[in-house]
Order: structure tokens, then sequence, then C-alpha cells
């Protein structure tokens, strides 16, 4: 086969990770053909990750970083449609949880972190929703957060809340919020957490490389056009609920 499959059981659920990385972009610019991304319908897809500490990020720095495609800008079921949460189970107002979606009507990008009934929003100002790929970033460094768009800095604000929901345990979500409304719906690609460091305080040049392992990296997926659910790095499987997302 073209991968070389590392299997690892966690729990009662098998986890398989291939070895092999079939994302490139291209060095001029970004060529659907060989592009490796997880493609939700905005109908129930989701990626679900078991709970771990990992995921803690504090109140410290850290960076989320994908690329994202979409020409869907409505809301789902009353609700904007997420491309990651930091805890999927619980709501978005939950106490430590962080929220990065797509605002309906607009088509910008929102990071909402919450410790309930404070919270933190920082809106960017690009609409994303042109069916092109799209570099999202959210950076915290020294208690500032920092949304950029394609390395453009859109939006920043204070920020010091102390990211540890489902009780220091967070269940990561990607493209959805409940699993049945605020579902994403588009392509989702070379998704990245670093821990303890924010790689961007200012504008700049987005990689055409694929995302790789660095230090601190707490999860790094959605980059392989063989599956949905494969991961660089990740502390516990990924999941999907039916329907389920799509390689592509």
């Amino acid at each position: 086969t073209p991968y070389e499959m590392l299997r690892s059981l966690v729990g009662s659920e098998m986890c398989i990770r291939d070895s092999a990385n079939s994302f490139q972009l291209s060095n001029v610019g970004i060529d659907d053909d060989t592009i490796g991304s997880v493609s939700f319908d905005g109908i129930s897809d989701r990626l679900d990750i078991g709970g771990h500490s990992d995921f803690v990020l504090g109140s410290g720095d850290f960076t989320f970083e994908c690329w994202i495609k979409t020409d869907n800008k409505t809301q789902d079921g009353g609700i904007n449609r997420r491309i990651f949460k930091l805890d999927g189970p619980t709501a978005g107002s939950a106490l430590g949880n962080i929220a990065i979606y797509v605002v309906s009507g607009t088509g910008a990008i929102r990071a909402k972190s919450t410790n309930n009934p404070d919270s933190t929003t920082v809106t960017g100002t690009t609409d994303v929703s042109d069916n092109v790929w799209h570099n999202i970033t959210l950076t915290r460094s020294s208690g500032i957060l920092r949304l950029f768009v394609d390395g453009v800095l859109e939006a920043s604000a204070t920020n010091n809340i102390i990211l540890s929901a489902n009780s220091g345990s967070p269940r990561p979500r990607i493209g959805s919020d409940s699993g049945s409304a605020g579902d994403f719906d588009g392509n989702i690609s070379n998704l990245r957490i670093i821990k303890g460091a924010a790689r961007y305080v200012s504008n700049f040049t987005v990689s055409k490389a694929p995302l790789e392992k660095l230090d601190g990296t707490i999860l790094l997926c959605c980059k392989n056009a063989g599956s949905a659910t494969a991961s660089d790095v990740s502390p516990s499987c990924l999941l999907y609920t039916s329907p389920s997302p799509r390689d592509s």
C-alpha cells in the first residue's frame, strides 16, 4: 500500500495513523489536485478527538492554524458554522472553551474564548466564503490574542482566559458546534495547534509547504488524502460521526 500504517489501541478504539505525508502545496500557489484535506458537507459531519490534558492551553501562549475553503456563510441551526472548538461536547459559553468560526452574513472569521461570564472575541475583516483556500491563524502571546487571515493581522484583544474546558480534559471538535448545528460546509486542511509558543505576532508570509510537527505541537491533522482521521500528532484518536467527513 502507499501508506505505512501505525496502529495503536487507545481504550477500546483503534487509532490509525499514516506515516506518509500526502498533503502538498505548490510552491507557486495552491493546487486543489494536490491538497489533502477533510471535506465537511455542512450536515452533521464532524471530527471529534478524545479528551486529554495535553489540550489544556491554560492562560499561556499558543498557536492555532489551518487552511479552509468554503462558499457558505449562512448559519446552520441558528449557529455560526464552526471550524474548531477546544471542547466540542460543551456549549461555546462553557468555562475555559474557545471556538473559531465563520460569521454569518459577513463571512469573516471570529474566535471567541469564554470563562463564563467573561469572554474575549476577535473578528476578522476578510470574507472567506469565496470558495478559495484561506489560511486561518490564531495566536496568543503574553496575554494578547491575535487573529490572522492569509498572514494579515485582522484583529487583536487582551486575553488571559484559562482555557481548560471539561475539568482539564478538553475534547476538541473540528467542523461542527453541537454535531447537529453549526456544521462547517467546506474543506479543512493542515490543522495544527502548538502549545506554549505564539509563532506569529505580526503580519507574516504564509508557508506554501505542508505544516510539520514543531516543538510544542499537540495536534496536527486533516492533511492526509487517504484518511480523514489520520494525524501526525494527537494524544487521542480522531473519530468521525455518521454521516462521516470525507477524505479529499
